[in-house]
């Protein structure tokens, strides 16, 4: 369903003859944003009491019936408020929505093609839209844009000089379900993991945008390869071809002992997998451990080497830090504000072993 045709900016119904009409209209729109659909749809159909023909109060009372689960009523409402004003786009793009969420499909695909054929911009909202989410494979949908899956790499750096930083970054083109799962399948060369970011923005109600973002420090001379890139979403798999940075250095530069390795290029979500927060773990011969964007740990004094960040709705949910696992005993320190709030001693590393 539009936001647009449902934001308390977007489509103002004109009520000056009546100053009780618009307080009825403002007590609707308040309603329908506190989730009490009942006292909308009484708000509204008192507000058109004053003004019986108003198209767009009509749009407004359909929102609010649909709000309450009685969607044929809403469809009823709007088609009304076609025959009366066959142009109110949000009108007609909202009775597609509703005949979507209904289950019919056929007559819900040629009102939105005919909305966006007047419109383009209701073609991305239709596309980030739940209440088409189910529907955008149906030939009836045919008009839109492929919604097939793809990893777009952003442009890279051919070349990078020894001690320098460089990122590289893939977006997922299309919608993927949240479910999805992305993986590094190959990785190598002189060059150290500082930083992964996964951001997942929600779209609709079952979809995300993805996007990781690889931080990496060049430490020796040599070729450092990343990918292919696979990311999987209810049976569907794209994949990037892999990427190859050359690093540059003086010829007398020692090589470097650093080696790229696919299983520490995990997402941030593959690596926490379900491991709670505060709580250290071992694998691939790293430490581990989960915290809050706020909170910092060491381990016998040093700062982690590498994190793995994770955000959703543009909010950094939590960290992950990680460190080289030595030999011998260890004690890992978590902090926030300089205050101490767990401590780790780690006797035997090599006998912490993730769960």
């Amino acid at each position: 369903m539009l936001a647009l045709a449902c934001s308390g900016t977007s489509v103002n119904p004109e009520m000056k003859e009546t100053r009780e009409g618009l307080e009825h209209w403002r007590e609707g729109v308040t309603a329908l944003e506190e989730g009490n659909h009942v006292a909308a749809q009484t708000a509204f159909e008192r507000a058109l009491s004053t003004r019986p023909k108003d198209p767009v109060l009509k749009l407004w009372r359909a929102k609010a019936l649909a709000a309450g689960e009685q969607v044929p009523q809403a469809i009823d409402l709007l088609d009304e408020v076609l025959r009366d004003a066959p142009t109110l786009l949000e009108a007609r793009y909202n009775k597609a929505a509703y005949l979507a969420r209904t289950g019919s499909l056929e007559l819900a695909g040629p009102e939105l093609s005919h909305v966006c054929s007047l419109d383009a911009r209701f073609v991305s909202i239709a596309m980030t839209d739940s209440d088409f989410s189910k529907a955008l494979h149906h030939p009836a949908f045919s008009f839109l844009p492929s919604r097939e899956l793809s990893i777009q790499l952003e442009p890279v750096h051919e070349s990078v000089f020894i001690g320098d930083e460089f990122e590289l970054t893939m977006r997922v083109v299309g919608l993927a379900s949240s479910a999805f799962e992305g993986k590094v399948l190959n990785a190598s060369g002189p060059a150290r993991l500082l930083e992964l970011v996964e951001t997942k923005t929600p779209v609709g109600a079952e979809n995300v945008a993805a996007t990781f973002r690889f931080r990496l420090l060049a430490e020796g001379p040599g070729t450092v390869t990343i990918g292919p890139f696979s990311l999987t979403s209810e049976g569907s798999t794209a994949q990037t071809p892999a990427v190859e940075i050359r690093v540059l250095a003086p010829p007398d530069s020692p090589v470097s002992s650093s080696n790229l390795e696919a299983a520490r290029l995990q997402s941030p979500v593959a690596v926490r997998a379900s491991r709670p927060a505060m709580k250290p773990w071992v694998t691939h011969k790293r430490v581990y451990i989960v915290l809050k964007p706020e909170e910092r740990a060491t381990l016998n004094g040093k700062l982690s080497d590498s994190r793995y960040r994770f955000f959703e709705k543009e909010l950094e949910r939590w960290v992950i830090h990680a460190w080289e696992l030595d030999t011998g005993p260890q004690r890992m320190v978590v902090r926030r504000d300089g205050a101490t709030l767990s401590e780790f001693p780690i006797v035997n590393p090599e006998r912490l072993m993730e769960e």
